[in-house]
């Protein structure tokens, strides 16, 4: 969905935008992920189904995909997260507390097309076997 923004540096004085701001909805969410399984050196494609709305689809191609592995839960439950947001920055600067932003990211590219982003898995350098959750962002807006 276009949105059309005016922007101030001062409060006071506004210019418009010249090209619209594309706004997606926080209704796409993960359907399936295959292959179920992949080597701990990288370069399996995986394939991840989505629910996602005809406006949001129109407006993606190449998308960033970040892979980081998750702190380890002392409560011993095995939650799961993908989040395709901005919320992330893919880098090492930690973001107001948020476990997401805390650590490592390992990013690669991924292509959206008919329902389906594909991207190949890159190496896990930090494989630990102690350790095997991660959380994936899949970034809509390539940040």
């Amino acid at each position: 969905m276009d949105c059309f923004l005016s922007v101030t540096m001062d409060g006071i004085n506004y210019s418009e935008c010249e090209e619209p701001f594309v706004i997606y909805s926080n209704d796409i969410y993960l359907t399936t992920v295959n292959p179920k399984c992949g080597s701990i050196s990288g370069g399996t494609q995986v394939t991840l189904e989505l629910h996602i709305d005809d406006e949001t689809a129109k407006n993606l191609s190449t998308l960033k995909i970040g892979f980081q592995a998750k702190k380890q839960n002392t409560s011993g439950a095995n939650a799961r997260s993908i989040r395709g947001s901005q919320e992330s920055q893919h880098n090492n600067s930690p973001m107001n507390g948020d476990d997401l932003s805390v650590g490592e990211w390992i990013c690669t590219e991924g292509v959206y097309e008919n329902g389906k982003v594909k991207a190949i898995v890159p190496a896990l350098d930090n494989f630990a076997p102690d350790n095997m959750s991660y959380n994936v962002d899949v970034a809509l807006n390539g940040q």
